[in-house]
């Protein structure tokens, strides 16, 4: 069996469940908290550890997610941990979030900058989308220095990058390869 497609068949299987049980909000609020928790690197190396028993990462999981999430959600990690697939939790958890955003019509929209935004902006970005993208937007942003100026603007698996590093980028490359070519 392919690694990749193991995150996505217990997403499925959640997704389902969620339809099922009329869970669907109540589930993608706790896939969240799941994929929020993944993301810091002492949980991701607790979640891999060979070492570490099944049953002490039981404890842990129940421990960590009994009072965050529902009852059935919090069985579902069980389930995964018990079956030996707890590394697969980032990807199950963000998965079940993809599903989520395609049922519902969401689209998620990142905007990056290098500086925070105000109401009034973020306001006619999703405007704009909402534009080109009849559905529902869902905005985040991210701060960047390094990108020193501008923005790069990402819809789903589309991106428009037009910061200044990177336009100072190509600029550098055009200049070397200009550089190159006279000699």
């Amino acid at each position: 069996m392919s690694y990749s497609r193991i995150p996505v068949r217990y997403a499925k299987a959640l997704f389902s469940l969620a339809k099922e049980k009329n869970l669907l909000d109540v589930f993608k609020k706790d896939m969240e908290i799941v994929s929020s928790s993944c993301s810091v690197a002492q949980f991701k190396s607790f979640l891999q550890s060979p070492v570490i028993m099944t049953s002490k990462k039981e404890a842990v999981i129940n421990d960590i997610f009994k009072p965050l999430v529902n009852g059935k959600t919090l069985d579902f990690l069980l389930l995964i941990v018990k079956n030996k697939r707890e590394v697969f939790l980032p990807d199950v958890s963000r998965n079940f979030i993809d599903m989520y955003r395609n049922h519902k019509g969401i689209k998620s929209v990142t905007f990056t900058s290098a500086y925070e935004i105000d109401c009034v902006l973020k306001n006619h970005i999703v405007d704009t989308v909402k534009k080109y993208y009849p559905a529902e937007i869902e905005l985040h942003q991210i701060v960047e220095k390094d990108i020193i100026g501008g923005f790069v603007l990402k819809i789903d698996d589309l991106q428009y990058d037009a910061s200044i590093s990177t336009k100072l980028k190509k600029m550098k490359r055009t200049l070397t390869e200009g550089a190159s070519d006279k000699k």
